[in-house]
């Protein structure tokens, strides 16, 4: 994929312009800095790591979900899903009431 992006900037930057963009696009997707996927529909928090991840992958598996856990990713899911019925409801008596005025 990073080839791909980089034969995309081939001619509208300078080689070393080009090089750092990759790099920086690289970053983004290496899955050892971000660690792994937040698995959710659970009670808790649980991080996916890839089978052959070395340390690290683990140690950036390790620092996402004490982010998650901080934030109370899971709480703000729960509220969330929790206002949603409601939030549905307030929306099709709103449109209810614009179909009637119409």
């Amino acid at each position: 994929m990073l080839h791909l992006v980089g034969k995309e900037l081939d001619g509208s930057m300078t080689p070393d312009a080009k090089k750092e963009t990759v790099g920086r696009i690289a970053a983004h997707i290496d899955y050892a800095d971000h660690g792994g996927a937040i698995l959710l529909g659970i009670e808790g928090i649980v991080v996916i790591g890839h089978g052959r991840s070395e340390a690290r992958a683990a140690s950036s598996m390790i620092r996402t979900a004490k982010r998650y856990v901080s934030a109370e990713v899971n709480r703000h899911i729960v509220s969330a899903l929790k206002a949603a019925p409601a939030r549905a409801s307030r929306r099709r008596e709103h449109d209810e009431r614009r179909d009637d005025q119409r």
